[in-house]
């Protein structure tokens, strides 16, 4: 029998069990990972499978065409429902909203533990627009609901009820985009132009805060955070260029050191004469083959051109973070896609436009892929 081993070192002993903790942790982490990844395989596969059909041409095309706003709500596919009555635009577009916010919703609740975070930064840009739209509608109760998130009807009916702005904001002491909105406003007069610039931090900022997530997904994660904050920054300074707006309001109101467009580019547009000047800074950049042709005809189609940008940036990044992330990222912009599409097409059939000039105004995936 050999004895050999029995005379070991205590030193080389020691080695041999730090080898073994090593080894058994490089064994766990491997498992873990290896679950984490079949938790997001499940996932992703089940995205893929939902998909997202009115960023399609083949989906879309026939609905531009057909006679009425009821012959378009009887054919949309999905969870989408329109409620009987088709007599308005305004009717219509409730069920769209509400839709997706439920959508939004359901895709939380009923996704794994690890991409939560992710999801949550993309209702928290959800929950920001709803706020702002019930702030707005203070005193009038009979207003539509439209819960997301954290933004339940009965926080909804609460501010509707209350008596005036100040008031109202009582009601969002407990949620994080009350606190945000009391430290973003810093002693500023209460006005709306104040709050929707609050609550455009509070989401921007959500978008930004990955340290949530596992590391192998935040990289992903702040590449959509990087386009979702240039889709802001470049639509709140050709918007307010277009309308005139002070330039101190449009300072105020841009997100820097976020995106990839510089500061020294986001000055240069602001501090331009007007749309087409402020178009041209952005020569050379990601963003130009997208509104170079746009800006010709005007601020709407320049909007389009951001929103194809935005969705061409989720399509690649489903491809590059195939394996976590991206799917994700590219199903919630395409349902942010999908709802632009669809209020499209239902205004255009009340509007009575002719087929092609609203074909003209969707965004659609295979023109970008």
């Amino acid at each position: 029998m050999n004895l050999e081993i029995l005379s070991i070192s205590a030193a080389n002993a020691a080695l041999i069990g730090t080898g073994s903790v090593v080894g058994l942790a490089a064994a766990a982490f491997g498992l873990r990972r290896l679950i984490q990844m079949g938790q997001f395989s499940y996932h992703n596969a089940r995205l893929s499978t939902a998909g997202n059909p009115y960023v399609r041409r083949e989906n879309l095309t026939p609905l531009t065409e057909m006679g009425s706003p009821s012959e378009i709500a009887k054919s949309l596919l999905g969870p989408i429902r329109i409620k009987d009555s088709v007599s308005n635009f305004k009717d219509v577009d409730a069920s769209l909203i509400g839709t997706f916010n439920s959508e939004m919703s359901s895709l939380s609740e009923g996704s794994p533990s690890i991409v939560r975070p992710l999801i949550s930064s993309f209702i928290a840009r959800y929950e920001s627009e709803e706020l702002k739209r019930v702030l707005r509608s203070v005193g009038k109760r009979e207003e539509p609901l439209f819960p997301v998130g954290s933004i339940d009807g009965d926080l909804e009916k609460a501010i509707l009820s209350s008596a005036d702005l100040k008031s109202s904001l009582e009601h969002l002491e407990n949620h994080p985009a009350g606190e945000f909105i009391t430290e973003s406003m810093n002693g500023e007069d209460l006005s709306l132009l104040g709050l929707d610039k609050a609550l455009d931090r509070y989401a921007l900022g959500k978008m930004a805060d990955v340290k949530e997530l596992p590391r192998y997904c935040r990289k992903g994660a702040r590449a959509i955070s990087d386009l979702i904050h240039d889709r802001y920054n470049l639509g709140v300074i050709i918007q307010s260029k277009a309308m005139n707006v002070d330039r101190e309001i449009i300072i105020s109101s841009v997100k820097r050191n976020a995106g990839t467009i510089g500061s020294g580019a986001l000055d240069q547009m602001i501090d331009s004469a007007d749309v087409k000047e402020a178009v041209n800074v952005l020569s050379a950049t990601h963003v130009e083959p997208f509104i170079k042709e746009q800006a010709k005809r005007g601020v709407t189609q320049i909007e389009i051109g951001l929103d194809r940008m935005l969705l061409t940036g989720a399509i690649g990044l489903s491809t590059s973070y195939y394996g976590n992330v991206g799917p994700t990222i590219r199903y919630v912009i395409g349902k942010e896609m999908e709802l632009k599409n669809l209020r499209m097409v239902f205004r255009a059939a009340y509007s009575d436009w002719d087929p092609s000039r609203t074909r003209d105004l969707l965004i659609l995936e295979e023109e970008i892929t």
